[in-house]
């Protein structure tokens, strides 16, 4: 027998008699401890429960290392808990909580796995096979099917355990096919085949973060290749298809600086250099394929620049300029080399001169120094002045032979012969704000361009010998472009890929007239609310919205051919699509400004007045058709519901909520005499029915669980909660 005390979040074991505790305490990840009761099991042992401030835990005292199994509840804060023997011999747990509420707990279900550490918190979704048969879509172990009335699985996992994000949804396409549409971990929207299993169309990863790296190579496998980064590194081919994250999980920091370093004997590493505001960035050679660690993180403060300097005889030298005051040099072969006298660098380039292997270093200054990689001695170039602070540098060759520097400082770029001390040409002015990339690719016709990224959003081409624009600037980002890189393709010619602040990836063709460019990357968040958007040509698209706070805004899909656009500035989820008496098929948004606003979606355009809402963070919208004409209803964090009228643009009805924290789900139900009713669940495990018509609840049910999400077909309800779904069908009686 061991007597249990518990101070805070430590819970201590001790012997009667004895002075010492019984082995290592028990720590809880979170909370306060508010209760305790030792619990017997059927196999003879004994568990203790422990109630904390934040759940219900069961604790094995033999085994103090485990985190303990949590119990789902509907309200946390339990404040008196005992055992209590049931004449069948089992033992149950009673607690008394914050709300007066006794309660008993079976902790030993025949479902071994029912306890396990953390609620699941599924969503469900309900998809039609052509069959006629019913599934349920679930994301309580990755993404599967189940059968609905049993909840047994249906075929495979359509996507692994960790795998799922987002929303789940059921999409019926134009050809009569009901998906089921979810999205990934790496940003993508995802559309599966219920009855195959395939997955059967999907958009681009995405970019959680400001793309501020990119690099482009040849694979060991002898294929072109780019990489992007933001705290994590995505790899796509020379046409921009995906290849998938180059390795299983991101970095700590985020991204700033790559590079692509050959280690001789046609194996290549992937350098990336990791930043943070701590100033505790690292340096990272990795596998570009497969992401795997080449070497242990080098701590090195924010790596501000890299640059591959190539050597006679093959091989590179990698030059790294970390903050705030060196750049160091390393030679993959493990031979020395030197550490550069220059401080406040923030741009770096390699080249050969001479024979001799050749670093310019460029800072906040406004100078460029160059300096030989082998003994770190000066090179003196001449005063090598930029218009500003140093922000990026290219090695250009001219169509004579030289090679001349490309500075980028301020606003504009200047070309320096480093041989002949001297300027080349006039500066390259174009640009409306500060410069923050360079990069040379081969050009139209044969001809050497240097491409010019900004913090105006543009990028610019230039011919190299010149020194004049080539076609107009090329726009597509919606913020500042932080990052160029030169893919070599396959047949001899070269795209050039940006990334920027808007946390996109751009792929774009040089020509006589300029670039010509599209995204590759897709649009992070926008798997948040999901659904099917029917246009005036027949086709069907997939709606896709980010939350509040993503800046992906609100997309149309096609899975057809992939293309994607936006359907209105400054809106988020959720989304619901309106069918009009005259047959038009209307998108409702919410704007950031609390406000539901109409959209067609074929041509982008509102429709009528918007409708404000009283909260913002409006989380849940279905359109509900009655004969009254359309209704919306709008749900917020506290479980209130709104009717509109979005036809009227008026407000015509409001369901109560709760407190705080009550966020309710809604789905639409259809009985058996055609009405359509609203279905409101909360987390606090409240469910209600609810006659928008006569806007009055049915029906109210309590259960003894949060509930997270709801599913309707016909009066079939599915209820997503902590554990698992309940499916239940809803029969209101006669009106």
């Amino acid at each position: 027998m061991l007597l249990a005390t518990a101070w805070q979040q430590e819970i201590s074991l001790w012997a009667p008699g004895e002075r010492e505790r019984f082995g290592e305490p028990l720590r809880l990840t979170d909370g306060y401890v508010t209760a305790m009761a030792p619990l017997s099991r059927p196999d003879g042992s004994t568990a203790l429960a422990v109630a904390d401030s934040g759940g219900l835990w069961l604790f094995d005292p033999g085994a103090p290392e485990s985190t303990g199994s949590r119990l789902p509840t509907v309200d946390p804060r339990v404040w008196s808990m005992a055992a209590l023997p049931l004449p069948d011999g089992r033992t149950v747990l009673a607690t008394i909580d914050e709300g007066d509420a006794l309660r008993l707990w079976d902790t030993d279900p025949a479902d071994p796995d029912a306890t396990t550490a953390g609620p699941s918190l599924p969503q469900v979704a309900l998809v039609e096979l052509p069959d006629g048969r019913v599934l349920a879509a679930t994301d309580d172990d990755g993404l599967r099917l189940r059968d609905a009335d049993t909840g047994s699985p249906v075929g495979a996992p359509l996507l692994a355990a960790g795998e799922q994000a987002g929303a789940l949804a059921a999409v019926r396409l134009a050809d009569g096919r009901e998906l089921v549409a979810t999205g990934d971990r790496h940003g993508a929207v995802l559309l599966f085949d219920p009855v195959t299993g395939d997955r059967v169309a999907a958009t681009p990863p995405a970019h959680a973060g400001p793309v501020g790296a990119l690099a482009a190579g040849v694979s060991p496998t002898g294929a072109p290749m780019l990489v992007s980064g933001d705290s994590r590194v995505l790899g796509w081919g020379p046409d921009g298809a995906p290849l998938g994250p180059t390795s299983a999980t991101g970095y700590r920091e985020r991204l700033s600086a790559s590079a692509w370093l050959p280690l001789g004997d046609g194996r290549v590493a992937l350098v990336l250099g990791t930043s943070s505001w701590r100033g505790d960035g690292e340096l990272h050679l990795v596998d570009p394929v497969s992401g795997k660690r080449l070497i242990e993180p080098v701590e090195t403060g924010n790596v501000a620049a890299l640059a591959v300097v190539p050597r006679a005889g093959g091989g590179a030298t990698l030059a790294v300029a970390s903050r705030p005051d060196h750049v160091w040099c390393w030679d993959p072969d493990g031979s020395g080399a030197p550490t550069l006298p220059v401080e406040g660098v923030r741009a770096l380039t390699g080249f050969r001169h001479d024979g001799r292997s050749l670093i310019a270093a460029g800072g906040k200054d406004r100078t460029v120094r160059v300096f030989d990689s082998a003994t770190g001695s000066t090179v003196d170039c001449g005063p090598i002045a930029a218009r500003g602070r140093v922000t990026a540098l290219a090695t250009l060759p001219l169509p004579d032979g030289r090679t001349v520097l490309a500075v980028a400082g301020g606003r504009t770029i200047v070309q320096w012969d480093p041989i002949a001390g001297r300027p080349v040409g006039r500066p390259l002015a174009g640009h409306t704000d500060v410069v923050q990339a360079l990069a040379v690719l081969p050009g139209p016709g044969g001809a050497t361009c240097l491409a010019s990224a900004g913090a105006d959003g543009t990028v610019r081409l230039w011919d190299a010998a010149t020194g004049a624009p080539v076609g107009a600037p090329a726009t597509g980002h919606t913020g500042p472009v932080l990052a160029l890189a030169t893919v070599a393709r396959g047949d001899g010619r070269s795209v050039l890929a940006s990334g920027g602040d808007d946390r996109s990836v751009w792929l774009w063709e040089p020509s006589a007239g300029g670039l010509s460019g599209r995204r590759i990357t897709g649009h992070q968040g926008a798997s948040d609310h999901l659904t099917a958007v029917p246009l005036a040509d027949g086709r069907v698209v997939v709606g896709a919205a980010a939350g509040h706070y993503s800046p992906a805004g609100t997309w149309l899909w096609d899975p057809a051919d992939r293309s994607d656009r936006p359907l209105a500035d400054g809106l988020c989820g959720p989304l619901a699509v309106v069918r009009l008496p005259d047959g038009r098929s209307l998108v409702a948004a919410r704007h950031r400004d609390r406000l539901l606003q109409l959209y067609d979606p074929n041509t982008g355009r509102a429709v009528g007045r918007p409708l404000p809402v009283p909260f913002a963070d409006a989380a849940q919208l279905v359109a509900i058709p009655t004969p009254a004409g359309p209704r919306l209803a709008a749900g917020g964090s506290s479980g209130e519901i709104r009717l509109y009228d979005p036809v009227d643009g008026r407000a015509v009805g409001r369901l109560p909520g709760g407190d705080d924290d009550s966020r309710a789900d809604l789905a639409v139900l259809r009985t058996e005499d055609g009405r359509r009713l609203v279905a409101a669940g909360d987390r606090h495990g409240v469910l209600r029915i609810w006659d928008p018509v006569d806007d009055r609840c049915l029906s109210t049910l309590s259960l003894d669980t949060r509930i997270w999400s709801l599913a309707a077909r016909g009066s079939r309800l599915l209820v997503g909660c902590a554990g698992g779904y309940l499916a239940l069908d809803v029969d209101p009686g006669p009106r």
